[in-house]
């Protein structure tokens, strides 16, 4: 018998990393070209006997006064926090985002740094690696996202749903695997 689990896919980082951009490049596997909040988009991957229905959710940070924030948070399951590594403060201002979504969190999350890429027009400013290193070093997942030209798209999902499956049995699974309440 398949399983769908619904899971709650929170996107944060600063506005230069373009998060509107991944969040709707994973859901739609092309590149946008608006720069506005979104509420969310599903995207649906299978693994095995069970499929996982991302809920991928741009959190603007525009949008960020305190009681929203904690609202966004609410249920989350995956944390992806991205940086764009052709704008250097985008990076190193993502241990700060993990720090707020620390304080934020109501429940634990798996958690991801996404390199997100999405023009070539410009010479990078972060080293390449540096973000893997990051990851390595805070014992999370990393994943590379190029929505200029769609390479590592299904992968960074595929090992979401692989991870969500093998840290949540079926009899455990997290609250936000139901419809959240909108903030």
């Amino acid at each position: 018998m398949e399983h769908e689990r619904v899971v709650k896919v929170l996107t944060i980082g600063d506005d230069d990393a373009n998060i509107t951009h991944l969040v709707y490049h994973l859901a739609h596997d092309r590149l946008t070209t608006f720069r506005y909040f979104l509420d969310f988009f599903t995207q649906t991957v299978r693994t095995g006997e069970e499929k996982v229905k991302f809920q991928l959710w741009d959190c603007s940070p525009s949008l960020r006064s305190p009681p929203l924030s904690r609202a966004w948070y609410r249920g989350t399951s995956v944390l992806l926090i991205a940086y764009n590594p052709i704008i250097k403060t985008t990076f190193t201002n993502v241990r700060r985002w993990f720090d707020d979504a620390d304080c934020q969190l109501d429940s634990p999350a798996i958690r991801m740094l996404v390199e997100h890429t999405s023009s070539r027009n410009r010479p990078r400013e972060v080293p390449i690696g540096a973000g893997q290193a990051m990851a390595e070093s805070m014992g999370i997942l990393f994943g590379e996202v190029d929505s200029s030209s769609g390479e590592f798209n299904d992968d960074l999902l595929e090992l979401l749903a692989n991870e969500i499956v093998s840290k949540f049995p079926l009899s455990d699974v997290p609250p936000s695997s139901h419809p959240p309440n909108r903030p």
